[in-house]
């Protein structure tokens, strides 16, 4: 976890102000006059026992065996009770120095190595399986393949140095360990669900014989086959990590559910890159550029706070998502940045995460303020965690993660109160302050039967729904201009669809669908916001007397249903022969609202040019002026690229305007 609180000494539950040496030394004084007090309250009842033996007449003989096994008795138990003394002396002091200076545990060290060296093969086939899929999304464009080929530490693995543990708590206390912290626990540590416990240690690797082997394909022809071997070796890295410990009760014995670990400030990181095979490349100096940027962006960005690699242990929700098959809401997040600077020189964007859903918000180029809106499902407000993170990319394509926020929705306690605003900052970094505003609305349950008739729906779900709509509908948006920087007054939004929501397309299908309903004498074809009215006549005076009568009808429908037409893209065409267009017998006059649609002679629609003769000439000249720009791009990239890659172009670049329509 990341350290958002301040390190605090362990309180005593006595007197906070107690000092823990204090507090030992009195629980030992307590502890010797506990035990002295019962040695002397027995040695007093066997004088006692010893008298009254007397006065019942025992001679000697039964005097001598007495004392002995009284002599035994005192001297066993005086004995361990000086042990125990000792003892517990011992560890006090031992803790105190652990726990006063920060402990170096060659015993691990010692584990880390034997198991690095044990589990080589295990490490690279693990590496493997995890690098070879982003190394292969992340590749430059000169690169036909990279895999990973090898990868080993050597006989020098990492080392831990100066271990410092803590406990964690939900309010982002860190309380240090210390001697006293160890007998006296946490109050509700048996009962509490959860716990966290935190372990910072200097991490620390100096491993010459350390090797990464990455095989990289530049280019592949009939007779060339361009592949080399680039190592990255003699790797040196300083650095304080964190680890955390999470345990859940809720998971079997031994409770622990996941191990996260991440560098609490940029490591210091060193290493060499060379080339295994003598090639003489061109893009070598770019090539060796990019592999040093990946390396020193996994480890100075992808595992420094808040970036952190977790480790999961078991089937926990809390780690792996939870697994609600229904929503149970929708959680509307308005998100505003850039109010102290920009967040970095690349170009950034935000990336929401909640279970298994992964939102990307639209990419940020400029240092001003920027503000943007989505919607997502939630499947528990008890189990499910928001992770809203800013990430970037490089210019040689490399991405990362500039800053993180890790949000329970349990905390928000929406299920009360369903509209809260919040404001997340980093300290020290410029640009991290962000603005986010939650908008909950749980969905409602509905429950289908194979009985459950039509009637029955309307009566109980689409009418209720319908009801709470209404009743709502001045409550749930508002809007807001920007013009310049200048902010207009806040407007109810009482009608319309959200734009860039889910459902908005198919609600506003839903919404035009009865549009052809209103038109009396043309025909009509939708497609999304696009209508297309045809209608043919012998005359230009029929067609112009029926395409005005139905624009008519349509504006109407326009009006009653609270939609506007964009008169700037309305335009209108008459389609005939040569010798028809030619002998005309006048201009028909389309009109709409008292706004006059402009004629043309061309049309795109849904990327086909269609003219007035149908010709398809002008259609063909888009396309091959689209074809020829693409393949010269082709021509260029032949040199660079290999013949996989030139097919993807061409399916990407080239084939579309063949297939598109042609069937």
């Amino acid at each position: 976890m990341a350290e958002a609180g301040k390190t605090a000494p362990s309180p005593s539950p006595k007197d906070a102000k107690e000092s823990p040496s204090v507090n030992m030394a009195e629980d030992m004084k307590a502890f010797r006059g506990k035990h002295y007090f019962r040695l002397v309250v027995s040695t007093a009842g066997f004088v006692v026992l010893a008298w009254i033996f007397g006065r019942i007449g025992f001679g000697i003989v039964w005097l001598a065996p007495f004392l002995v096994l009284v002599f035994s008795w005192w001297n066993r138990t005086s004995s361990e009770i000086l042990e125990t003394t000792a003892r517990l002396a011992d560890v006090q002091a031992r803790r105190e120095r652990a726990f006063q200076n920060a402990e170096t545990a060659e015993w691990l060290n010692f584990i880390v190595n034997r198991w690095c060296v044990f589990s080589d093969s295990s490490i690279l086939s693990l590496i493997k399986t995890s690098l070879d899929p982003l190394l292969e999304y992340y590749k430059p464009t000169f690169l036909e393949s990279i895999e990973v080929e090898d990868f080993t530490l050597g006989s020098r693995t990492p080392y831990f140095k100066y271990i410092e543990c803590f406990d964690s708590f939900e309010d982002n206390r860190k309380i240090k360990a210390s001697e006293l912290a160890m007998r006296f626990p946490p109050s509700d540590l048996s009962r509490t669900p959860k716990y966290k416990a935190v372990m910072d240690v200097d991490l620390g690797l100096a491993s010459p014989d350390s090797k990464f082997v990455i095989r990289v394909k530049i280019a592949k022809a009939a007779l060339l086959d361009l592949s080399t071997d680039i190592a990255v070796e003699d790797f040196h890295i300083n650095g304080k990590m964190q680890f955390v410990f999470s345990f859940n009760r809720n998971i079997p014995f031994p409770h622990l559910a996941a191990i996260s670990l991440c560098f609490l400030e940029e490591p210091e990181v060193e290493f060499n890159i060379r080339l295994l095979k003598a090639v003489q490349l061109m893009e070598f100096p770019l090539l060796k550029s990019w592999v040093a940027n990946l390396v020193n962006d996994c480890l100075k960005l992808s595992l420094v706070d808040p970036g952190r690699l977790t480790i999961p242990l078991c089937d926990d929700p809390d780690v792996l998502g939870h697994g609600a098959q229904y929503g149970c809401g929708i959680l509307t997040l308005t998100i505003e940045g850039g109010y102290d600077g920009r967040l970095t020189d690349d170009v950034h964007w935000c990336a929401l995460t909640l279970g298994e859903q992964k939102r990307q918000l639209k990419e940020i180029h400029h240092g001003d303020e920027w503000s943007d809106k989505i919607s997502i499902l939630v499947y528990s407000l008890t189990y499910d965690k928001l992770i809203l993170k800013m990430k970037a990319k490089r210019k040689l394509g490399n991405k990362y993660t500039v800053l993180e926020y890790q949000i329970p929705l349990a905390r928000l306690g929406l299920d009360t109160n369903g509209d809260q605003e919040e404001v997340f900052e980093k300290s020290r970094q410029r640009g991290s302050k962000m603005k986010v505003s939650f908008e909950y609305a749980p969905l409602p349950v509905i429950n289908i039967t194979n009985e459950t008739t039509e009637e029955d729906f309307q009566k109980n779900y689409l009418d209720k729904m319908k009801d709470e709509e209404n009743n709502n509908s001045e409550d749930q948006r508002k809007q807001i201009c920007m013009l310049n920087n200048c902010k207009s007054d806040i407007e109810t939004i009482r009608c319309g669809v959200p734009q860039g929501s889910n459902l908005g397309p198919l609600l506003f299908l839903i919404y035009i669908n009865d549009l052809p309903n209103c038109l009396e004498t043309t025909h009509s074809n939708l497609f999304a916001d696009d209508t297309i009215l045809s209608c043919q006549g012998h005359l230009s005076i029929d067609i112009e007397y029926k395409l005005n009568k139905d624009l008519v009808n349509a504006q109407k429908w326009l009006s009653a249903n609270k939609l506007t037409l964009n008169n700037e893209k309305t335009k209108y065409m008459i389609i005939g022969s040569r010798q028809r267009l030619k002998n005309l017998d006048h201009v028909p006059k389309i009109s709409i609202n008292g706004h006059q649609i402009e004629r043309v002679y061309k049309k795109e629609a849904l990327g086909i040019v269609i003219d007035d003769r149908l010709s398809w000439n002008r259609q063909n000249e888009e396309q091959c002026n689209k074809i020829s720009k693409n393949i010269n791009l082709l021509r260029k990239a032949k040199d660079f690229v290999g013949l996989d890659t030139l097919k993807i172009m061409y399916n990407a670049l080239v084939a579309p305007h063949f297939n598109y329509c042609s069937t």
